[in-house]
């Protein structure tokens, strides 16, 4: 046999071989943007399972922004400050420890308008347990703030999907608008194997 015959047969056996090995891809379907790699699915994250159809459960949220959409404009008829409107701020508690606070002040605020507090990350990790946002008007140094009102909530709720703004407003005198992010367990956790 010569040389170039010899090469052609041996091409044509290992493709007729290699072809007939079955791809472990094939019969899998990963999904919720899941992609297959190696006969097994490697899943966003959120999802876990063998196909990636199981939504995991956050292990925190964290909060990007808090937006104030509502506060009291006076005090039992009487302005926050004589002379300008409050000068406010807020306190997150889990439960009542304290978890988070505005970098400054949201100074004069007008009546009707929404505020943007400035934030670094604040960051909520038992967020199926109550968390308290509670407003304050400062009143200067070494004198208490007046309470000004809060929202009770719940951070996570299963059934709520996994929105990126919660509303935070139940009728009261204050509501906030707070922008998060989940975070869940590292794929190397997933025990789902």
């Amino acid at each position: 046999m010569k040389p170039i015959q010899f090469m052609v047969a041996l091409m044509l056996a290992f493709f007729s071989i290699t072809s007939c090995q079955e791809d472990p891809c094939d019969n899998l379907l990963c999904v919720n943007g899941g992609i297959c790699n190696e006969g097994k699915c490697d899943c966003p994250e959120g999802f876990g399972g063998s196909n990636c159809n199981e939504h995991l459960a956050p292990l925190s949220m964290r909060i990007s922004f808090v937006t104030l959409t509502r506060y009291p404009a006076t005090k039992d008829g009487i302005s926050w400050d004589e002379t300008n409107g409050p000068d406010m701020f807020f306190k997150l508690y889990e439960d009542t420890f304290p978890i988070g606070k505005p970098l400054d002040l949201i100074l004069d605020a007008a009546a009707d308008q929404l505020f943007q507090f400035p934030i670094s990350v604040i960051e909520m990790r038992n967020i199926t347990t109550k968390h308290v946002m509670k407003l304050w008007d400062y009143e200067g140094f070494n004198l208490p703030p007046e309470y000004m009102g809060e929202v009770e909530f719940i951070p996570f709720h299963e059934e709520s999907g996994r929105p990126d703004t919660l509303v935070l407003d139940i009728g009261g005198a204050v509501a906030f608008m707070i922008g998060v992010t989940y975070h869940y367990p590292d794929a190397s956790d997933d025990v789902s194997d």
